[in-house]
């Protein structure tokens, strides 16, 4: 069994987004638009092209993560640079596998390695805080002026939001 993560090739666009747009199918709401954003995020300059990541199982597409630059309003209004990833999709045949958690710590660690000092996204904390994300609402980071269980923050350098209580993302 062969296992590879790599770098998106412009060629296997369709197919990720393919893979997205099945992963998500039905999941959140009737249809999807996961695989949309995808297409509309490659486009966007704050998409890390270098952070675009594909994975592989014996040849098959089964797995694919994206980073984009975003950034937390501060009290004093200044702002503080972060990324956040997503969608991140794994084939419906490979669910549940630790095939996620193999492609994101990967990506975690590329994402480090590139510079990027902390990461807020929305999702479930019982299977990202198996991976070191904590609910942003404990550090009284908000969402949109609300504290919310769905958006997780992880630290890839720390102390790197230290000075982000009531920060705004």
């Amino acid at each position: 069994m062969s296992l590879i993560i790599r770098n998106e090739l412009n060629s296997e666009e369709r197919a990720v987004e393919e893979l997205v747009r099945d992963s998500f199918w039905n999941v959140y709401r009737p249809g999807c638009l996961e695989h949309y954003v995808l297409h509309v995020m490659r486009s966007s300059p704050g998409f890390y092209k270098e952070l675009n990541f594909v994975m592989y199982l014996d040849d098959v597409l089964i797995g694919q993560v994206v980073f984009h630059k975003a950034e937390l309003i501060l009290k004093d209004g200044s702002t503080k640079e972060i990324a956040t990833f997503g969608p991140i999709a794994i084939h419906n045949d490979y669910k549940r596998k630790k095939y996620g958690m193999i492609l994101l710590a990967f990506a975690l660690n590329k994402a480090k390695e590139q510079g990027i000092k902390a990461l807020l996204m929305e999702g479930n904390y019982d299977f990202y805080s198996k991976l070191g994300f904590e609910r942003a609402s404990d550090k009284k980071i908000l969402y949109y002026g609300s504290a919310v269980d769905f958006l997780l923050y992880k630290e890839l350098e720390e102390g790197y939001l230290e000075d982000c209580e009531q920060a705004n993302y």
